[in-house]
């Protein structure tokens, strides 16, 4: 078994079944034409060794098969920066909201210690909440109107 092979194997543990064989294949090739080319820039056969840089020089196996777009996105990309503006916009909208009640809480002589430790608890809480709703909502919104380029293959 040859060095290409051998690195198609250990691409293929991070592919999906259904994918394999289309995109090891594709990989396959790809690695073929590096080997041709630096054989016919050196004007010689490749050795073992030679082909293994080639190989190497592709990257790790993981990273070769997070290459191809296997799923689609949770959130559109064509979405995503209105998504990080409301999330955003939330953020401000709880800390605001935390800090005028911990400042009441203040004025009516609760200890600040007490009173910080449950506003944050609250701002945490409120934010996990919000954030996913928000991002409910949007993947909701990637599934019914699906964007150029954003479809899974």
């Amino acid at each position: 078994m040859n060095s290409i092979d051998m690195y198609l194997r250990r691409v293929n543990f991070w592919l999906s079944h259904r994918d394999r064989e289309s995109i090891s294949s594709s990989i396959r090739e790809a690695l073929e034409d590096q080997v041709q080319a630096k054989e016919i820039q050196l004007g010689r056969q490749l050795t073992d060794t030679e082909i293994s840089q080639v190989v190497k020089q592709f990257g790790p196996p993981a990273l070769a098969a997070s290459r191809y777009k296997l799923y689609r996105p949770l959130i559109a990309g064509s979405l995503m920066l209105v998504f990080l503006r409301i999330i955003s916009m939330g953020l401000m909208a709880i800390l605001l909201v935390q800090g005028v009640l911990v400042s009441v809480a203040i004025v009516n002589d609760v200890p600040i210690g007490e009173a910080l430790v449950e506003g944050l608890g609250r701002a945490v809480i409120g934010f996990c909440i919000g954030f996913t709703l928000t991002t409910l909502v949007f993947a909701w919104l990637t599934r019914i109107y699906p964007c150029a380029g954003d479809e899974a293959i």
